[in-house]
């Protein structure tokens, strides 16, 4: 009786990991059958060079949402996004920096079916008190 148990407990166990894995996969094959670009770099003062960190929002200019609020790394001014490229919009960068300077980056995201990186260092002039450098 119990070695008729542990082969249901078995049989069941398998059916659920196998029914997790397909479900997984799955999402992912429609999650990034459309391409994605990838757009890394750096946000560093334009006299001095050092990283600086910054609030970014980054907005579809095409429907005007805010897609993600992120930070660049305070030591290495890292920072990284993935777009969809399922469709042709304008991505914009707004980039606040701690002593509230702002700067404006306009992107193209053209429609593609595949994985492209895109490196775009950004150089800021902090303690410029104009709206967009």
């Amino acid at each position: 009786m119990k070695t008729i148990l542990v082969s249901i407990l078995i049989l069941v166990i398998t059916n659920s990991l196998f029914s997790i894995y397909n479900s997984t996969k799955l999402y992912a094959e429609t999650a990034y059958s459309n391409g994605v670009t990838l757009i890394q770099g750096r946000v560093y003062d334009k006299e001095t060079g050092a990283n600086i960190e910054s609030k970014i929002i980054y907005i579809n200019m095409k429907s005007n949402d805010t897609i993600q609020i992120a930070k660049s790394n305070s030591s290495t001014g890292e920072y990284t996004f993935v777009a969809n490229s399922n469709a042709n919009y304008g991505l914009k960068m707004i980039l606040i920096t701690n002593d509230n300077t702002i700067k404006e980056v306009i992107l193209n995201i053209k429609e593609d079916d595949n994985y492209k990186e895109i490196k775009l260092d950004i150089e800021v002039n902090q303690n410029q008190n104009c709206l967009f450098n």
